[in-house]
């Protein structure tokens, strides 16, 4: 729990410094990326993270969350 609340801050002050050089489709885009590939080794891992029951759910959750980041 520590470890996630530090990741969130780290990931704050990043977005917010480099908020100055970069246009927001670029972080969000760098956020995304470095985010999978943190995500990546544990889903591989763990088969079953990749089975969704509900695909739309699932996929309007992501379009919102995409769109958020945006925001």
């Amino acid at each position: 729990m520590s470890l996630a609340m530090l990741g969130f801050a780290a990931m704050t002050v990043v977005v917010k410094l480099m908020n100055a050089e970069l246009p927001p489709q670029e972080l969000v885009f760098w956020r995304a990326l470095f985010s999978m590939m943190l995500l990546l080794p544990i889903v591989f891992r763990l088969k079953q993270a990749l089975i969704v029951k509900n695909k739309w759910s699932m996929l309007r959750r992501s379009l919102f969350g995409g769109s958020a980041m945006l925001m």
